[in-house]
């Protein structure tokens, strides 16, 4: 699925998060301080990005996450992370999705989730699943524009899932 991702978006670098570079993909999260505020009563930590990698669900296989930040000439711009197979074999979750705030409204996200999908569909999946948390309910426009839909709403999460 990553080669995939990486021939989909060929005008951006595809670098897997390490705590090696971590640092520098912290700008996105701390760019994106209001989010953070929101969803987790504080801003963020740079211990969100390798937490990203810890909270996998029991029993799912940590090599098949796709937890890559995206760079452009240099910068890094959006942080992603991919969880194939953890709706069943033929479904992707999509945990993370993270733009730079000074990107944010430029089409980076549509352009990254338009390679999500030809990526799953080329990986054989037919449908791909995420949650909003309601406190970050504002981007809820943008998954429905994406084609997805609004499946159920729990607790503080809005679920929502788009067929392939």
């Amino acid at each position: 699925m990553l080669q995939t991702l990486k021939q989909a978006l060929s005008n951006y670098d595809l670098i897997p998060i390490t705590p090696q570079n971590q640092h520098r993909v912290w700008e996105i999260y701390y760019s994106n301080f209001e989010y953070f505020l929101a969803t987790r009563g504080r801003g963020a930590a740079q211990e969100d990005i390798m937490e990203t990698i810890r909270r996998l669900p029991p029993g799912y296989n940590a090599q098949k996450q796709v937890f890559v930040s995206i760079w452009r000439m240099g910068r890094p711009v959006a942080v992603l992370d991919l969880l194939p197979g953890l709706i069943g074999l033929k479904g992707l979750w999509l945990s993370e999705l993270i733009i730079h705030a000074d990107l944010q409204g430029q089409g980076l996200a549509a352009v990254i989730v338009q390679a999500i999908v030809q990526a799953a569909r080329q990986a054989g999946l037919n449908e791909i699943r995420l949650g909003v948390m309601k406190k970050n309910a504002n981007v809820v426009p943008f998954w429905e524009k994406m084609g997805f839909e609004q499946i159920s709403a729990a607790g503080d999460i809005y679920s929502f899932k788009r067929g392939l």
